[in-house]
């Protein structure tokens, strides 16, 4: 606002500057007071960022840089300061939505992290209700034929025993106990064999879905490589940024208009530059995003 003030002062004393030589030529007066309405807007359109973060605290200038900027501001012809303006004004729009990607960049990864978390605790529960309910089958069929087990081992070790005593009446009692149980058993064992069998093949296919899930998952580990080299060119970019913007800070202390448009569209290219490199990290999120997206839709398939 500070900046945006000293615009206005510049502007509204060129005008009662002119006003007061060119009091006669309406005319002339119109023309100053439609510029100065221009100057005046043209700063507010520039000059009035959002006055939070780091970033945008350092577009505002000092007290003693406001006064060397309004210096050479005013040193300098129309065109040049028209274009000053232009250059910084273009510098606090690229750092405006530097600010911007940055905030969309903590949501999104926030949001991602969260939904890994999620992903990683559903794969490890995959198929874990089929699972349990064939596991509680098992158990139940084998509960349920326990006693008929029990029983045929039972006359088993009796024939046996009637076998050893030779005696021939008792062992052939016992055999023929044993031969009329014999297709029954062999029903409930190959009824338990069957459920188990199911219970393998439903771990075995719960395994394979797992490791395509995680496999799914991991591919997410190379954005997330992307990110991180891309977080790399952001710093740089920052630094590049700073140092631009020392650099105007400089030579505005100088009054030499041309050096310091030069500074000043660097300025706004670093800034640019910088807020590119958060805008290739949000696509980048972007892209983790969709990776998660797939794996939770293998999981509900």
């Amino acid at each position: 606002m500070k900046t945006l003030n000293g615009n206005a002062r510049t502007a509204v004393s060129n005008h009662r500057s002119i006003k007061g030589k060119e009091a006669g030529k309406p005319r002339v007066r119109r023309m100053i007071t439609v510029c100065a309405a221009w100057f005046v807007l043209f700063g507010l359109t520039m000059f009035v960022w959002p006055p939070t973060g780091a970033e945008a605290s350092g577009l505002e200038l000092s007290p003693t840089y406001q006064k060397a900027w309004d210096k050479v501001l005013g040193q300098a012809d129309a065109k040049t300061s028209s274009a000053l303006k232009e250059a910084y004004g273009h510098a606090g729009m690229w750092v405006a939505r530097k600010q911007a990607w940055e905030q969309k960049i903590k949501v999104l990864h926030a949001a991602n992290a969260a939904e890994a978390d999620r992903l990683r605790l559903a794969i490890r529960q995959t198929d874990a209700a089929k699972l349990d309910g064939l596991l509680s089958e098992v158990k139940q069929t084998e509960a349920r034929y326990a006693p008929m087990f029990k029983l045929y081992e039972t006359l088993n070790k009796q024939l046996k025993a009637a076998r050893a005593a030779k005696n021939k009446e008792w062992t052939a009692a016992i055999r023929t106990q044993v031969e009329s149980m014999k297709p029954v058993v062999q029903l409930a064992r190959q009824d338990i064999r069957g459920k188990k069998q199911k219970l393998a093949d439903a771990r075995k296919q719960k395994n394979a879905k797992m490791k395509q899930l995680r496999s799914g998952l991991a591919s997410a580990d190379t954005v997330k490589k992307q990110i991180q080299t891309a977080k790399r060119q952001a710093s740089s970019s920052k630094e590049r940024y700073s140092s631009a913007l020392q650099r105007l800070k400089q030579t505005m202390k100088t009054g030499q208009a041309a050096r310091t448009l030069t500074d000043a569209k660097s300025l706004a290219t670093a800034a640019e530059n910088w807020s590119g490199s958060q805008q290739r990290i949000h696509e980048l999120e972007l892209k983790v995003t969709a990776v998660y997206q797939k794996v939770k839709q293998q999981l509900s398939s």
